[in-house]
């Protein structure tokens, strides 16, 4: 009888324990719906950041703090790492500017532009004339100018 009620006991805990479920981040709650705790402590910012005249944009309602404001050096190397992810390739470039141009064109170099995030300094030939175009990764946007440095 002990050996019952010892195993009940044990599978009773150990259901309590499993259906404890670690802290989720508010961009995985469902919807848009926030949880008590994280209402708790969206009151608590907003008092805290009212006289220091900082309010958070709406766009940035669902995003954790620790995402949005990243350390320095975490900053770079993000930035590093999302111009490696999203530089076009030569191939696509090559297509989307020739339907654009509609002549020939000839890529000389695609790289990242220091400084931004998912732009890139496009260097072509268009009738023998040299052009940099700074387009976003997709290259659904591009600008003609020069690279200067501020």
């Amino acid at each position: 009888m002990k050996r019952v009620f010892f195993t009940i006991a044990i599978i009773a805990a150990t259901a309590l324990l499993a259906s404890d479920m670690p802290p989720m981040p508010p961009g995985m709650m469902d919807s848009g719906k926030k949880s008590a705790n994280v209402q708790k402590k969206d009151t608590k910012q907003k008092t805290k950041k009212k006289g220091s005249g900082f309010k958070m944009p709406k766009e940035c309602s669902t995003l954790p703090p620790m995402i949005i404001f990243l350390p320095p050096p975490m900053e770079v190397e993000m930035r590093a790492c999302k111009n490696a992810l999203h530089l076009p390739k030569k191939e696509d470039a090559l297509k989307k500017l020739k339907a654009s141009y509609k002549k020939d064109v000839v890529i000389k170099s695609i790289k990242p532009v220091d400084g931004f995030v998912e732009v890139y300094q496009i260097d072509i030939e268009v009738d023998k004339k040299q052009k940099s175009l700074f387009c976003n990764g997709k290259l659904e946007y591009c600008i003609e100018g020069t690279n200067k440095k501020m």
